[in-house]
């Protein structure tokens, strides 16, 4: 074969060996290379082909390989003579076209092959610039001549380089359409040195063999692909030299390219981050080999594991992907199994498991449950049962064995060496249905069969959870269960106190001393392992408490060790301990966490049970209460005295189901301890007990020093947590109450005292029962004010106060020297301490008034109605500190005059009521006024004034206010002095109430008047 170009593989071969001529083996070759051995022996086998190198074998199996030195011995032809032979005869006619070139690109020479490619005159041409040959004639007949003309042009500027190209010379009238191929080169010696050599190959034939091998290529390649794209697996060619050389679709997939992409590149380029060395080593190993190579890698790219077959060629490689993933998994979920099955059976718990064949031979056995026997599997394994087990559990066991190989599955218990064992035994079947072996499954059943007793236990001593009417019941119940049939040694309840927020120790066991010396009361902050649980809600177990940040006591101060902590819901806790560090296995904590639950349940059930207990009560009470405050609202309403109001709410209340006692107290002024006015319910007096009202006093802590106090209501739900009671424990014990209330008996900002209440039920005053008693405190303070306010109108004897205060402008601090007379005759209270005042002023004496309204903050507003003398006026009041506190007791203002700056008052007061309560309030309200006289006077006997006070007797204080007003604002005068409207204005009420209030108060009137008249007939 013939030397030609070389690839750059070949030359990088080839420049391994020197001219010295000294061997090389193919091993040191691919060592240089670092490559294959095969496929640098197709290198090397390539060079030899070519004349580059030479070879011969050197031994059985080996060869060596050399480059023959250059014979500088060979004598040089005489190539003057030659020279013109090799042109004429040679050269002109061979079939290149030739272009001799000098060194201004003038043709020199051109053969006559070069006259038929181009259809040029060899005489016309030479001596020409080819540049002008170019741009006159070639461009012409060559097609994409830019190209052509711009890649000749430039060898001439830069005549450095060789240049290969193809060209493509279109038919014409003095040559033949073909295709050449462009190869020039520089003269770098001779003659025509600097000049250039352009020679043209006639290539058209190859070209169309090229195209119809081309085609064929086309075809089959079309062929092999309808061919391998009907093969599942992935197919890929590559060459000598590793390059792609075809890809299918499965290929392009696996590769993530497609094939136009991967033609003709390197495949450990594409394939640098996937394949692993082993898949390079195999490859050059067959293509050294010549031998098919199978082996299976995983595809990162793929994400799959491959089979992988290669064939080798003298030319390259095909190589074969098959997708074995579902085959590995299977492979690998089957180690697994086996794998896992092996792990289950040496680690079976608590048991263990065997595999025997017909030979009742022991093929596989594992498992924990050996740990408590004195033999171990290996005792056991490839030995036949009949070797290892004694006649009586042989007799047992056998027949249920053979049953197994027989394909029947069996189960029964065993007791080995003091513990009882669970056994199945079963058919172990190939895929056709055959028994080969018989599986034996046991399970120490020992503590299950304990704790089942224990189970049974603990459900017969909880069934009194069933029956048990108390929680404290409950708590004994639980700490006597947990004690003796879960046999722990350490057990205390705590039951949780909401109202004071902590834990107080309710039962205890008899050994649960070892835990402490005293179970004290635990504040609910966290100091304590038994809080901190109880406050999370979740079961704790503790191996060992003195490892615990809240342990509360020394830890020499206590045996206890292991402790389980299991919450009771918002009832409380239950403590258990043990002197052992871990000492509760879990069968223990299950069924201590389950007796608890039971308890749990039973606290709810006995706690629902009480709730609906009280609500019924609560409901009774509701009811029977609703009846007593109307008959206490009907009865006081006829009683003529406090004294017979007080006795009547007291007697029923203690009457009624709800309530064991009642009784009404007020304030012993000297003493500041309370004095009981009336009381009912108890046989023994209350008056040994004595209450306080003073802040000061140990004994004004209670409820009813409270009620006086603040005037508001206090209730006591639970006597018997309740430490306000604790003064009075002792004396009170007896009379048997959990509750109570102490309700202000007050009207218009009036205590006139407390009214206590008492319940032998708990919480019975919460809720709308206590909502509705409380009303009492109101009804009876409005009912003994009106009865004071009547007692007073209709009394005939009273206590006359007259007060008098000197220069009462200056006292004030009213900015004005007063003259005349100002006269207040008439006080009409009209509701939330506001009072209508109706009076005159002399002339001079309208200015003063004026400025009393400005500068006292309770006068507000005056109204003047004429311009007479005196004038007539109305006056609105707010609060008075005086007219207030009178009108709160029934008594009135007979008459205040101010007469040239000097204030005279006097004030009727009935004589059943506290006088020192109203001259407390004239010397609280003018420090400077005087009482200048204080007796007890008649009313005088006038018939028109007793018919008055019988007439306004059954008013309403509304209805009487109305009657009031309306008379001395002018509104029965005629023409009217004053409108309806602005009587109810001044009143603060809308008119239609106004008229409404009227009318009843004229029809109650009326009623009196034309009932009680009597006509004689004389």
């Amino acid at each position: 074969m013939k030397s030609g170009s070389l690839t750059d593989s070949l030359r990088e071969t080839l420049a391994i060996f020197d001219d010295s001529g000294e061997p090389w083996t193919t091993p040191e070759v691919a060592e240089v290379l670092d490559l294959g051995r095969r496929s640098t022996y197709a290198r090397l086998e390539r060079l030899v082909e070519q004349n580059r190198i030479k070879t011969k074998k050197a031994g059985a199996n080996a060869r060596v390989w050399w480059r023959s030195p250059i014979n500088v011995d060979k004598t040089a032809p005489d190539w003057s003579a030659a020279a013109e032979s090799l042109i004429d005869d040679v050269l002109g006619d061979v079939e290149v076209g030739i272009f001799v070139l000098d060194e201004n690109f003038d043709i020199a020479w051109i053969n006559g092959t070069t006259e038929r490619y181009f259809g040029l005159d060899r005489k016309q041409v030479v001596g020409r610039d080819k540049r002008e040959l170019i741009g006159e004639h070639i461009t012409w007949i060559i097609e994409d001549s830019e190209v052509f003309t711009e890649t000749v042009l430039a060898t001439y500027d830069d005549n450095t380089y060789t240049e290969h190209f193809e060209c493509h010379v279109m038919a014409g009238d003095e040559h033949e359409e073909r295709c050449l191929e462009h190869r020039s080169k520089p003269i770098e010696s001779g003659e025509y040195a600097g000049g250039r050599v352009e020679l043209y190959y006639d290539v058209t034939d190859l070209k169309e063999k090229e195209r119809q091998l081309e085609h064929q290529r086309t075809e089959l390649r079309s062929e092999l692909n309808e061919v391998f794209d009907r093969i599942n697996d992935a197919v890929c060619g590559l060459d000598a030299d590793w390059r792609f050389t075809y890809l299918n679709d499965r290929a392009e997939e696996l590769v993530g390219k497609t094939e136009e992409e991967l033609l003709g590149t390197y495949v450990w380029d594409a394939f640098s981050s996937d394949l692993h060395r082993s898949f390079r080593d195999r490859y050059e190993q067959t293509m050294e080999t010549q031998n098919p190579v199978t082996f299976e890698e995983y595809s990162d790219a793929a994400e799959a594991w491959l089979e992988v077959t290669a064939y080798p060629s003298e030319s390259g490689l095909s190589v074969y992907f098959r997708d074995i993933t579902e085959r590995k998994e299977r492979e690998r979920a089957l180690e697994e199994s086996e794998q896992r099955y092996r792990t289950l059976v040496e680690n079976f718990p608590n048991g263990a498991v065997a595999l025997l064949n017909d030979d009742l031979q022991h093929t596989i056995v594992g498992g924990q449950g050996f740990e408590k026997l004195d033999f171990n599997a290996k005792d056991l394994q490839d030995k036949r049962m009949q070797e290892v087990y004694p006649e009586d559990i042989l007799e047992l066991i056998e027949p249920n064995y053979r049953a197994a190989l027989n394909g029947k599955a069996n189960s029964f218990e065993l007791e080995v060496q003091g513990r009882t064992f669970d056994f199945r035994t079963v058919p172990l079947t190939t895929d056709d249905g055959d028994v080969f072996a018989a599986m034996a499954m046991s399970q120490d059943i020992t503590e299950r069969n304990h704790y089942q007793e224990r189970l049974q236990a603990l459900y017969t001593s909880s069934r009194g959870f069933l029956t048990a009417d108390t929680t404290p019941e409950i708590s004994q119940i639980l700490t006597e269960t947990a004690s003796d049939v879960l046999d722990l040694p350490g057990v205390v309840v705590y039951d949780y106190d909401a109202e004071h927020d902590r834990l107080v120790p309710e039962t205890t066991s008899h050994e649960a001393g070892f835990m402490r010396e005293k179970f004290p009361e635990l504040p609910s902050d966290g100091s304590s392992i038994t809080d901190c649980v109880f406050s999370s809600g979740d079961t704790q177990y503790y191996e060992n408490v003195l490892e615990s940040p809240n342990l509360q006591v020394p830890p020499d101060a206590t045996e206890m060790r292991a402790g389980l902590f299991v919450p009771l819901g918002t009832k409380g806790i239950l403590v258990a301990g043990s002197r052992d560090v871990d000492g509760f296995d879990g069968n223990t904590r299950r069924l201590v966490k389950l007796l608890a639950t039971n308890a749990e349940a039973a606290y709810e059930r006995v706690a629902s049970r009480q709730e609906l207990i009280h609500r019924n009560q609560e409901l009774a009470a509701l009811n029977s209460l609703n009846e007593v405050i109307r008959e206490i609202t009907d009865a006081v309403i006829n009683q003529s005295t406090r004294k017979e109001i007080e006795a009547t709410v007291c007697e029923h209340l203690a009457d009624s189901d709800s309530y064991l006692f009642a009784w009404v107290g007020d304030i012993d002024p000297a003493t500041q301890t309370v004095n009981m006015r009336a009381q009912a319910g108890v046989e023994e007096d209350l008056d040994g007990i004595t209450i306080s009202a003073d802040p000061d006093d140990d004994r004004s802590k209670g409820p009813i020093g409270g009620a006086f106090q603040t005037g508001e209501i206090q209730t006591t739900q639970d006597l018997d947590s309740d430490p306000r009671y604790d003064p009075w424990r002792d004396e009170i014990e007896s009379y048997g109450f959990r509750s109570s209330v102490a309700i202000p008996i007050v009207h218009e900002d009036t205590v006139y005292g407390v009214l206590s209440v008492y319940a032998g039920r708990p919480l019975a005053f919460e809720g709308r029962e206590g909502e509705q008693i409380a009303q009492l405190g109101e009804i009876i303070g409005h009912t003994i004010a009106a009865t004071d306010r009547k007692r007073a109108l209709m009394s005939d004897e009273l206590v006359e106060l007259e007060f008098q205060l000197q220069d009462v402008f200056a006292v004030l601090n009213v900015p004005i020297e007063m003259n005349g007379t100002i006269t207040l005759d008439n006080a009409v209270p009209i509701g939330n301490d506001e009072f209508l005042v109706y009076g005159t002023a002399t002339p001079v004496a309208i200015d003063a008034l004026t400025s009393l309204v400005e500068t006292l903050p309770h006068w507000e507003t005056v109204t003047l109605h004429s311009e007479g003398n005196p004038t007539s006026f109305e006056l609105k009041l707010t609060e008075p500190p005086v007219l207030s506190v009178v009108a709160s007791i029934g008594g009135h203002v007979k008459q205040t005059v101010i007469e040239d700056g000097h204030y005279q008052m006097t004030i009727h007061l009935s004589p059943s009521v506290d006088i020192h309560r109203v001259i407390d309030a004239v010397e609280e309200a003018y420090p400077q006024a005087k009482m200048i006289r204080r007796c007890q006077i008649t009313r005088s006997h006038d018939d028109s004034h007793r018919i008055f006070r019988h007439l306004v007797s059954g008013l309403t204080d509304r209805q009487h206010a109305t009657l009031d007003v309306a008379y001395h604002a002018g509104f029965f005068e005629w023409p009217r002095e004053t409108s309806g409207e602005d009587v109810a204005e001044s009143m603060g009420v809308a008119p239609p109430t106004f008229h409404q209030h009227l009318r009843k108060a004229e029809q109650k009137v009326f009623d009196l008047v034309f009932s009680t008249t009597t006509y004689s007939t004389e």
